[in-house]
């Protein structure tokens, strides 16, 4: 544009002066005038003369003055006092006496069961789905990808926001919330009268485990690790007593007396994510490598579940996040990297008295997701939408299909032995047929009934209903009929 307004004066026969304006001293003239401020309220600060600080070796004589040496060392040691308390703070859970003086206590007359093995079952149901109708749909804390607990007619869902919800079953209305304050990710486990939960994220230390009373609401007890609790909480029953396990970030692994929460036994053999689980006596986890790591190495472990000794480990593919599945005396675990995430996933079969590998299967992404065990068949859904099957007793493939979005942590529901339910991130809830993986069906919301967003967790399946929550806080319940043909 100014060219051509050059152009046209030219042609016009006006006599033009060209000159250079000096718009890049400017920015040089700024600096300047900060650079001679900044020296004059250093001068000022310590009290010399501005004249003192003019050349090099001036500076350099009053920088290794006593005086300056000593007031630069106690500000240097109040900043970084700053930065490593701020993160401190922001790191670690917030103290208990406030947590309960945040807290509201509300009480219930309701009768909680305790927590069963796998909520994401329905095996016993007898004909097909169809009919799907949304029930209620309403808003509970985002950033769930733990999934949610349903007993004495209530649903509990955790969420960042440092809340657990207590929503009733039939109308999903709100019945009371638990603080914690610290975003809480896993499921919460219920248990003789108790509801216990752990807090935490990736960079969260010294997370806890909390145990409220259901009767009352009160917070009863609690235990400290010494990292982050992102894995759910389980529970070994022997004749010594309830032992609740928990998996600790890089803490490791805790078992803890169920009444009191007092330390049974603690391993720390690296960081541990995925849930504990609990077979012949031994507790299965293995470990995973976070960002910072300076080293790639996995474990899979096989621990006394009775002192926490180390009675086997085997090298790993790569991270196993989530908990282990057995398939006769094999333990498997699935494997992949997310920091940063990878390309690569492994389903890792060991025999689980000896650690010897078994047998293992390849995947084209990393898998996040519990597999699910169905007689003799192995179901598999990766962080990058592939769903696979592989027959164990053969170790041959039955089939893979892509039926996901490229980013999903959500893991399969199985309904009848027959269907598969899939929350995929974008493109609403798909039922699988087993035995060939083949897409029979999709349903997502109708425009009055609020949009699918993505979601990270599986479908639970209670009375007759389907309850789907997403990552941004949306709660559904969806009903439908049992006894009518697909």
């Amino acid at each position: 544009m100014l060219m051509e307004v050059v152009d046209l004066l030219v042609l016009s026969g006006d006599v033009i002066n060209t000159a250079l304006v000096p718009t890049l001293l400017m920015p040089f003239a700024l600096i300047g005038v900060i650079l001679s401020s900044l020296l004059t309220a250093f001068a000022g600060f310590f009290g010399l003369d501005k004249k003192e600080l003019s050349g090099s070796m001036g500076l350099l004589k009053v920088l290794f003055k006593p005086k300056v040496l000593i007031s630069m060392l106690l500000l240097n040691g109040l900043v970084w006092g700053g930065i490593y308390g701020y993160r401190y703070v922001k790191n670690n859970p917030y103290p208990e006496f406030y947590i309960k003086l945040r807290h509201e206590p509300v009480p219930s007359a309701r009768i909680y069961s305790n927590s069963q093995q796998d909520h994401l079952d329905a095996l016993g149901t007898s004909g097909e789905l169809k009919g799907l109708q949304q029930a209620w749909s309403i808003k509970v804390g985002s950033g769930n990808f733990g999934g949610l607990e349903v007993s004495g007619g209530s649903i509990f869902t955790t969420s960042k926001d440092g809340y657990i919800y207590e929503n009733n079953f039939e109308d999903g209305q709100l019945i009371r919330r638990f603080y914690v304050g610290t975003p809480v990710i896993p499921k919460v486990l219920i248990w003789n009268g108790m509801m216990y939960v752990g807090e935490g994220i990736h960079d969260t230390e010294n997370a806890r485990l909390y145990g409220f009373d259901l009767s009352s609401g009160e917070l009863k007890s609690s235990f400290q690790s010494l990292g982050h609790i992102e894995g759910d909480a389980s529970v070994h029953e022997s004749e010594n007593g309830d032992t609740i396990l928990i998996p600790a970030g890089k803490g490791g692994v805790y078992a803890l007396e169920a009444d009191t929460l007092q330390e049974r036994w603690h391993s720390q053999v690296g960081h541990v994510d995925g849930e504990v689980q609990i077979s012949k006596n031994k507790a299965f986890v293995s470990t995973a490598v976070e960002r910072e790591a300076k080293e790639r190495i996995h474990h899979g472990y096989a621990l006394d579940v009775d002192t926490g000794k180390v009675l086997w480990k085997t090298g790993l593919a790569a991270s196993g996040w989530s908990a282990a599945v057995f398939y006769e005396n094999q333990v498997c675990w699935a494997l992949g990297e997310l920091v940063p995430v990878g390309e690569y996933g492994q389903l890792s079969c060991y025999d689980q008295d000896s650690g010897q590998a078994t047998v293992s299967f390849n995947f084209k992404g990393p898998i996040v997701a519990k597999p699910i065990i169905r007689g003799d068949n192995v179901y598999v859904s990766t962080y990058s939408g592939e769903v696979c099957s592989i027959n164990l007793k053969s170790k041959s493939w039955t089939w893979c299909q892509q039926l996901g979005d490229k980013i999903t942590y959500a893991r399969l529901t199985t309904y009848n032995s027959k269907y598969f339910l899939y929350p995929s991130s974008k493109e609403g809830l798909k039922f699988i047929r087993a035995r060939d993986g083949e897409l029979v069906d999709v349903w997502l919301p109708n425009a009055n009934e609020g949009e699918w967003k993505r979601h990270m967790w599986g479908v639970a399946i209670h009375n007759n209903s389907l309850l789907l929550g997403d990552w941004y806080g949306t709660l559904r319940k969806i009903d439908y009929s049992p006894n009518l043909s697909h």
